[in-house]
């Protein structure tokens, strides 16, 4: 079996592993020897190609390792995750005691305010009297080193002014003694005149003042409305004397009429005091019936203005739940996609390393190939001229030219990609913090919708409804921003992540179709 069918043989194997059956290879002719530099050339590329391979098999099973970590901690956060919720339940009595500590801590820092704010004034009083301490020390030890120079000289003087102290103290105690008694005098001369007052005007002091108030300046006390009666009293006397002067006669005929008249001014004045009394029952009853006429009104308000909040607070809350479903079926989505996803990277990992598989499969083929070729080019090089050499050298150099270009451009394209990737694990990576963050945020608010709702169900049977209800109606509200800004984060990180998932599919299609191109020209060019 001669060279030429053996190169044969080698290029139609290799054409029917890579599917280039339809291309048509031009023979090679017998007469060309392949030189040593290029055999040599030849091998140091496979090994570079073989090196670079071994690389990115590195790098695959880095990527997958990589990606079966991010599973197990996606799992492990979930699971977490679900205890949180489990925790952090309305219902929970971790929820419960929570709040208990938290009014409890509340109360504590209360009085460790107030106690703090009490050290602090014994404090500054505690530093005040300090200062004043050490002012005495150094008055005292003044006086001390004055009194020390002077005690020889001013003895005498000493002695003659407490003489002259001891008789003012004697003055002053017996004026003190003088202005006691005539305290006493003056508190027993005020307590009698209480009396007397107490006689004049009675217990109830307040109602005088009143009247006084009112009346202005022609109020009397007990004794002048005395006096006044007992002189009105004496006047009357003195008529009734005349009167009994003159008419002794008529007495007997007008002491029926007196007492018919009598009894007829003591009806009128019982018809009189009846009427009185109705007229106040019927002031009382009016006041009364305005005063259940503001009511009625003061509740028919109340009553429109509660049933208006609660068709606020049903829309609310409708409007809130509908808005929760949309979002539950969202997360539903995005984690049937990444579920997707994930199989469809498992797939492609399987793909990539069959193509591995047979790309090894080829590079040993390739090897024994040249190996045949390295045996073949010795033996057609005993027979071959230099003139043929050089010629054909020339057209190899070109070639070779042409495969270190593209095997530069690759390896630039791979570390573009690497870099890429790299870049794109990190913003995967803080969109997912992102996302786990808006997740637990928005778990939080529907624990807090739960809490709101069970409030309004509470609040709706109580009478205070209408303060209760405006706080529930600003709490809701404040819930509906959190949630429309948690829905709007999620979104834009969900766009973010579409857009990162497409560019890594179409750099990976990129990628393979340099790969097999790359392959087809070598393998060409081999052939």
């Amino acid at each position: 079996m001669t060279s030429n069918d053996e190169i044969e043989n080698l290029s139609n194997s290799k054409a029917d592993n890579l599917g280039l059956g339809d291309i048509n290879v031009p023979e090679i002719p017998s007469h060309i020897i392949f030189p040593n530099e290029l055999n040599l050339y030849l091998r140091d590329q496979v090994q570079c190609l073989m090196f670079e391979k071994g690389k990115l098999q590195k790098k695959i099973v880095e990527c997958e390792e990589d990606l079966t970590r991010c599973k197990c901690e996606i799992t492990l956060l979930k699971s977490k995750l679900e205890q949180y919720e489990q925790l952090c339940a309305p219902n929970s009595n971790y929820a419960n005691l929570a709040n208990t500590y938290n009014c409890k801590i509340v109360e504590l820092s209360k009085t460790l305010r107030e106690k703090s704010c009490e050290l602090e004034k014994y404090k500054t009083k505690c530093s005040k009297l300090e200062q004043t301490i050490v002012e005495f020390q150094k008055n005292d030890k003044e006086a001390e080193v004055t009194e020390t120079h002077k005690d020889a000289e001013n003895e005498d003087d000493s002695e003659n002014k407490i003489k002259y102290l001891q008789d003012n103290l004697n003055f002053t105690k017996a004026k003190l003694c003088e202005a006691r008694n005539i305290n006493l005098k003056l508190k027993n001369d005020l307590k009698f005149a209480n009396k007397l007052l107490l006689q004049e005007i009675g217990d109830n002091f307040d109602t005088i003042q009143k009247n006084i108030c009112t009346a202005g300046s022609n109020w009397r006390g007990r004794a002048q409305i005395i006096c006044d009666l007992q002189q009105k009293n004496n006047e009357l006397k003195e008529k009734l004397k005349l009167y009994q002067d003159k008419d002794q006669g008529k007495v007997d005929l007008r002491k029926d009429d007196n007492k018919k008249i009598d009894a007829l001014q003591q009806e009128n004045q019982n018809l009189r005091k009846v009427l009185e009394d109705t007229k106040k029952k019927l002031d009382v009853l009016r006041a009364r019936c305005k005063v259940y006429e503001s009511e009625s009104i003061m509740l028919k308000t109340k009553l429109s203005v509660t049933a208006e909040q609660n068709e606020k607070n049903n829309k609310i809350i409708t409007h809130l739940t509908s808005q929760i479903s949309d979002f539950h079926e969202k997360q539903n989505s995005t984690d049937n996609e990444k579920q997707k996803l994930t199989n469809n990277l498992e797939k492609e990992n399987k793909n990539l390393k069959l193509q591995l598989s047979k790309e090894k499969c080829l590079l040993e083929k390739l090897q024994k190939e040249l190996d045949m070729k390295i045996s073949c080019i010795e033996m057609l090089k005993r027979d071959s001229e230099n003139k043929k050499n050089a010629s054909y050298f020339d057209s190899t150099n070109a070639d070779i030219r042409k495969l270190e270009g593209e095997r530069i451009r690759l390896v630039e394209l791979t570390e573009m990609l690497n870099k890429r990737l790299e870049n794109e694990k990190e913003a995967h990576f803080k969109t997912q913090s992102n996302y786990l963050f808006e997740r637990h945020r928005a778990a939080k608010l529907e624990a807090k919708l739960a809490r709101v709702k069970t409030e309004g169900c509470s609040t709706n049977r109580s009478s205070n409804y209408s303060t209760t209800s405006s706080r529930q109606f600003n709490t809701n509200e404040e819930l509906e921003n959190r949630l429309e800004l948690a829905n709007e984060t999620i979104k834009s990180l969900e766009t973010k992540l579409n857009l990162e998932k497409q560019e890594r599919v179409m750099d990976f299609e990129k990628f393979t179709e340099i790969l097999k191109y790359q392959t087809i020209n070598s393998a060409s060019e081999w052939d």
